[in-house]
């Protein structure tokens, strides 16, 4: 079943570089005009939240072990997997639409707005379950240990990098650079995350 997760990996990298091209796009705009369109905001943050929905899900099957299984999940990891899928989509939507409603317009990026602090607990609620999954597969299928003693680490930076980067810069690097900086770690912590689990799992 590798080709499934690497096809969803690769999807989520495509939402992904569109969110970058119209986060861009919108810089550039603000920079030869000194405006930038709203709905290019609120374009760049759907695709944003949906690449990181996609890799959410991806990593969350193989923490089930949708590759050992060949995708044949349980009643039970099946209740689980869509409860968690309810809680984030929930979520997600109500943090969003927080968001529009509270924007300030002096904000750089989501996370300084008033809504970033939920998405941040969503981002760890998504840690736990992840790691509580992996703990589930590593108990049932004890020969998989040495692919999942990579994987839970390799995830865990994924989730928790960009919390830390955004609490180190908040107060200590000013507007456009702070903006840039959570933006590159971002990008960054996507492609580390994609090509390490594609590269762990295909040698597992």
């Amino acid at each position: 079943m590798l080709h499934t997760t690497a096809l969803v990996f690769f999807i989520g990298i495509m939402f992904r570089a569109i969110s970058l091209t119209v986060q861009m796009l919108g810089w550039w705009l603000l920079v030869i005009s000194d405006e930038k369109p709203p709905a290019l905001d609120m374009l760049g943050a759907v695709f944003s939240l949906a690449a990181n929905f996609i890799f959410i899900c991806n990593a969350l099957s193989i923490a089930f072990g949708y590759t050992i299984v060949c995708g044949h999940f349980n009643f039970e990891v099946c209740n689980l997997y869509g409860g968690f899928l309810l809680v984030y989509i929930v979520g997600s939507g109500a943090l969003g639409v927080l968001d529009s409603w509270t924007t300030d317009a002096d904000r750089f990026f989501v996370y300084e707005a008033g809504a970033g602090l939920g998405f941040f607990f969503l981002r760890l609620f998504g840690w736990s379950v992840t790691l509580a999954a992996c703990l589930f597969t590593v108990f049932h299928h004890r020969r998989k240990i040495r692919f999942y003693s990579v994987f839970m680490p390799t995830i865990s930076v994924w989730y928790l990098a960009l919390p830390l980067t955004v609490l180190l810069v908040k107060g200590c690097i000013v507007d456009y650079d702070r903006a840039r900086i959570v933006y590159a770690v971002e990008l960054f912590l996507d492609l580390f995350a994609s090509v390490a689990i594609l590269v762990s799992t295909n040698r597992s």
